[in-house]
């Protein structure tokens, strides 16, 4: 019996003394004089790993590859604009076809945000890209 306490007491008792060793000089103190308590908890020192995010599962309408055309063909960012809050009047619809095309966007994000990264992806990377060319 007195074999097994001290296979328990001696980690105890070494995990105690290293956090003595941590305290200041005038944490030790303040312990000594009783202004201070010392307490013991238990914690387990393996990492707590993060659960797996579920992924954003979206349902992926059959009208979004003619969607993303019209978007395209937009004359100017304003009329994709239109058209995105046309087709895709409730954030979800928005949310849905931005996953589709692949954007960074998150639920929490909000619908005005959503369009502007559709638009920007549709009709402004074709502006912009025309701009460039000088063709615009």
């Amino acid at each position: 019996m007195a074999n097994g306490v001290r296979r328990v007491l001696d980690p105890l008792l070494t995990e105690f003394k290293d956090a003595v060793a941590r305290l200041s000089d005038e944490q030790l103190r303040k312990l000594l004089t009783g202004e201070a308590t010392f307490r013991i908890s238990v914690r387990d020192k393996s990492p707590k790993r993060a659960r797996p995010r579920a992924p954003d599962m979206v349902e992926i309408r059959e009208d979004f590859p003619e969607l993303r055309a019209k978007f395209r063909a937009a004359k100017t960012r304003e009329e994709c604009a239109v058209m995105v809050e046309y087709f895709l009047p409730e954030k979800v619809d928005m949310f849905a076809f931005a996953k589709y095309m692949h954007l960074g966007v998150q639920r929490k994000d909000g619908q005005k945000r959503i369009r502007d990264q559709i638009v920007d992806a549709t009709a402004g990377s074709r502006i912009r890209s025309e701009i460039i060319r000088g063709g615009y």
